[in-house]
């Protein structure tokens, strides 16, 4: 369908538009001082940071993942218990892996692969899903603060440097909380939520929109096939 593919455009640039503004605020530094003008770009006082060998706006300051979010691994539910037409996602190490008739979680979380060669893929969950225990639960411990943040700032620590194991690769809450990282003023991490949780919002219901669509199709489909139904000429 035309509209799907629309849709998944549309997702995609926002997406893209998310990761822009990340990379301009927490990247270059040029988050909006109190004029409003770029701040390194502005001439922003940047302080050298000695535990991050680099220099970083003055009031920011260095910390590790476990002190700037916590983090767990949800119950796991077996491969035999997924229902096909179950109501919920069920994300496990390499995203959604089925379907089940309960959730764990009612908020859109980002969880990462903790088991495996995918260690380190990140995903954004759906509302109302099951996620188990082959995803780490990362949440910002700030509930003000929108999520999209750490789903954005994850990719830009030493994730890999926190991976364990040869034959089969894990990372552990210990080791991930260890992971060194940057902490923006509060003030700057609520001004960069303001902008992102509108975005996440309607990336989630074109998502949702999407899937609907795509079920339709499965559905119409086969009928067109058999010749139940046929496509009225408009012209």
């Amino acid at each position: 369908m035309q509209q799907s593919l629309i849709i998944r455009q549309i997702n995609w640039n926002l997406e893209a538009f998310a990761k822009q503004l990340y990379d301009y605020w927490f990247v270059q530094f040029d988050f909006p001082n109190e004029e409003g003008k770029p701040y390194k770009s502005s001439g922003g006082k940047m302080v050298w940071n000695e535990k991050l060998k680099r220099d970083i706006p003055e009031g920011w300051e260095n910390t590790i993942l476990g002190d700037f979010c916590e983090m767990y691994q949800p119950q796991t539910i077996g491969t035999n218990e997924l229902v096909s037409n179950g109501l919920y996602r069920v994300y496990g190490a390499n995203g959604i892996v089925g379907r089940y008739d309960k959730y764990n979680h009612e908020e859109s979380e980002i969880a990462m692969a903790c088991r495996g060669n995918s260690c380190g893929v990140l995903n954004r969950t759906m509302p109302y899903s099951w996620i188990t225990g082959n995803a780490m639960v990362i949440r910002m411990r700030n509930n003000d603060c929108c999520n999209e943040f750490i789903k954005q700032a994850l990719p830009y620590m030493n994730i890999a440097g926190a991976i364990t194991g040869s034959g089969q690769p894990q990372l552990t809450r210990e080791n991930l909380s260890a992971v060194s990282c940057i902490k923006p003023m509060k003030t700057i991490l609520q001004a960069f939520s303001n902008k992102v949780t509108p975005i996440v919002s309607f990336q989630l219901q074109l998502t949702l929109e999407n899937e609907e669509l795509i079920k339709q199709r499965d559905e119409l489909l086969p009928l067109l096939m058999n010749g139940q139904v046929s496509l009225l000429n408009c012209d």
